[in-house]
């Protein structure tokens, strides 16, 4: 077993936001999204959100358009990106856990379980948007573009669920 190195795994702001960008990219049924309506979708402000955007860009899961028919989306399948990814790319800072000797191995045991189930999840595992969240937005900004509609059992990539 490794020993403690005295840091823990901490979950920032920008990561809950990167997180719900990708997820909203994935499941809003459109090919691609404009910045104010992935804010929207995140809660989080536009200057802010497009910083972590540019992020998620430069490590390849999510791809930019210029133009009226462009906007983000992503670049590579929703099921390929882990929750650990994000963590790692956008906000996993570590900060230093001065705890008694005693506890230590505990809190990095309980930390690689963190970070051993967030490599296990998936943005595409995260499923549909719930109805109720995206029923507080204009209906026209999330209808389904039927070329784009995910049916049952199928994943936001095309193919299909192995548990819908």
């Amino acid at each position: 077993m490794e020993k403690f190195n005295g840091t823990i795994l901490s979950f920032s702001l920008s990561t809950q936001y990167a997180v719900k960008a990708l997820h909203c990219l994935a499941f809003c049924g459109k090919p691609r999204f404009q910045l104010p309506e992935i804010a929207l979708c995140t809660d989080a402000p536009a200057a802010y959100l497009s910083k972590i955007l540019v992020l998620l860009r430069e490590k390849g899961f999510v791809d930019a358009k210029r133009g009226p028919t462009g906007g983000y989306c992503l670049a590579i399948p929703a099921s390929s990106i882990s929750l650990l990814d994000v963590v790692n790319i956008v906000g996993g800072k570590e900060k230093e856990a001065p705890l008694p000797n005693i506890l230590t191995s505990a809190l990095w045991q309980a930390d690689q379980l963190i970070r051993n189930s967030l490599a296990e999840i998936s943005v595409a595992d995260l499923g549909p948007i719930p109805t109720e969240v995206l029923s507080k937005f204009n209906h026209s900004l999330y209808s389904p573009n039927p070329s784009t509609q995910i049916e049952d059992g199928q994943s936001p990539t095309g193919g299909h669920n192995e548990n819908p």
